[in-house]
């Protein structure tokens, strides 16, 4: 859960996914270590190519939200990021209005500019209540000046499920994308 976003929520709505939840949200705390010891690590002890221009995040669900988050809070170290049937709602139950309404308003608010964005959401189980978050998230890139279909792509897939299986039958699509494969080349 993108904490920053979470803070703003109401304490009816913090509560509420708290005691859902159990626990206390870290992320921030996760995305410290990720970025300053994780990827250095890697980059110390493998051959890999650095920067933004090399370096993306990705992630399904409610790792398709911090993977937003990272490329808003990190943009000088994503050039992008992956974000596979993103849980806008935050509940299971679609019940948190305001805590989605919250997220896209940090996400209108800290988008930067010249990334790469790669979204999608299928049409069954949880993702069956993404399109109009995933509309509002959309009219934000466009309204940032990001282009559908050259540096952000929005997918929709008919009869794909919130699991595993549906997201690995896609994931070459954003792959593709994101890293500038064209399948005719």
């Amino acid at each position: 859960m993108p904490e920053k976003p979470f803070k703003s929520f109401s304490n009816n709505t913090n509560n509420r996914l708290k005691h859902r939840a159990k626990t206390n949200i870290y992320s921030d705390t996760f995305l410290k270590f990720f970025v300053n010891e994780l990827i250095p690590f890697i980059q110390n002890k493998y051959k890999t190519m650095l920067g933004p221009n090399n370096t993306f995040v990705g992630g399904s669900s409610m790792g398709g939200l911090i993977s937003m988050y990272a490329l808003c809070e990190y943009p000088d170290v994503f050039g992008g990021a992956i974000c596979m049937s993103t849980h806008w709602p935050v509940s299971l139950d679609n019940t948190t209005i305001e805590a989605s309404d919250e997220l896209l308003a940090y996400f209108s608010k800290h988008i930067p500019s010249g990334k790469l964005w790669y979204f999608d959401h299928g049409t069954l189980g949880l993702d069956k209540n993404y399109e109009p978050y995933q509309l509002k998230a959309d009219e934000i890139l466009n309204t940032n000046g990001y282009t559908n279909g050259k540096n952000w792509i929005t997918r929709k897939f008919k009869d794909h499920d919130h699991n595993e299986e549906a997201w690995s039958s896609r994931l070459e699509i954003p792959l593709q994308f994101i890293f500038g494969i064209n399948k005719t080349e």
